[in-house]
């Protein structure tokens, strides 16, 4: 690190944003101890959002606006930013929602840990809450990793990276040659750039203590994890098969199609579940999470059975 401030290129994805985003760029700008840019790309939105951004970057010299419309899916939206923004004058990499609050030492906070722990990439627990409501929940997300949890789930929100440039460059040179619409298959950004990382050797860390607070509202993709609504939304997105599908997938564009790791469980089956259930340890940080995975995979198989579905990366 300088002995400077360390320069941090903020990138933040944006779609029907307007009710929040003033807060959440107000607490990105108002952030300590660091030299920032933010950098927007907007998707195509219904609520006035671009000319926003647009007149936000007229008045605010660190902020920059991406020309022309993202390419309508979060994942799609980031991994254009990180495309297009060059890093080459920057220590750091932050990811940003649109409408979060970040602490005012949320960056300072994250470079720090990077720093002592000599990682290439970090992520943290964080506070859900419900503006409506005023309702606040710590999940912490900092469970020891696995030798293969990055192919089945995030170490915590997007919005928490921090990413070293060398990461993000890696990143971009490996997807140079594949199209935004494959890349748009993956549902989450998060889950795709820690599976990169953590399969190509790069050091993770996840952050035990939060300086983020996540807001949750009826536009998340996917939220936190809370109340039975949710966990029903979870639990039909792994019976149907959609979630290993994610995961073959991210395995598929990070170079892991052959790996002996994936093979046993290419064609979900007999074989493929009761290979997962023994591998359950190594693909899950959190003791319930390798619980509730072994009692809902036999379900899960006889689901996709009886529905006929097939992998579309079969």
């Amino acid at each position: 690190m300088s002995a400077d401030k360390p320069r941090v290129a903020v990138l933040m994805a944006v779609c029907n944003g307007l009710p929040w985003i003033e807060e959440q760029v107000e607490s990105i700008l108002a952030q300590r101890g660091v030299q920032l840019d933010l950098y927007i790309s907007v998707d195509e939105s219904a609520d006035n959002t671009e000319s926003f951004c647009t007149e936000l970057e007229s008045k605010e010299s660190r902020v920059r606006v991406l020309q022309g419309s993202g390419p309508g899916s979060a994942c799609g939206n980031f991994v254009r930013l990180m495309r297009e923004v060059s890093t080459h004058s920057y220590e750091y990499i932050a990811l940003a929602d649109q409408d979060d609050i970040w602490q005012d030492d949320k960056l300072e906070r994250g470079i720090s840990c990077l720093e002592n722990m000599a990682a290439d990439a970090y992520s943290s627990s964080f506070i859900a809450f419900w503006g409506t409501t005023g309702q606040q929940r710590f999940i912490d997300k900092s469970a020891p990793q696995r030798e293969y949890d990055y192919l089945f789930e995030s170490p915590g929100p997007g919005c928490s990276f921090i990413l070293k440039p060398h990461l993000v460059e890696h990143f971009c040179s490996h997807f140079r040659d594949t199209s935004l619409a494959d890349i748009q298959r993956v549902t989450f950004h998060d889950w795709l750039i820690y599976a990169f990382a953590r399969y190509h050797g790069y050091s993770w860390f996840i952050d035990q203590e939060s300086r983020l607070l996540y807001r949750q509202h009826e536009n998340n993709v996917l939220g936190v994890n809370s109340g039975v609504k949710a966990l029903i939304k979870r639990l039909r997105n792994m019976l149907s098969g959609a979630w290993l599908e994610q995961a073959l997938l991210i395995a598929d564009l990070i170079g892991m199609r052959e790996h002996p790791f994936v093979v046993p469980w290419r064609r979900i089956g007999p074989r493929g579940v009761i290979f997962l259930i023994r591998n359950s340890g190594k693909i899950r940080r959190r003791l319930f999470d390798r619980m509730c995975l072994v009692l809902i995979l036999p379900f899960m198989m006889l689901s996709i059975f009886r529905n006929n579905h097939k992998y579309s990366n079969q």
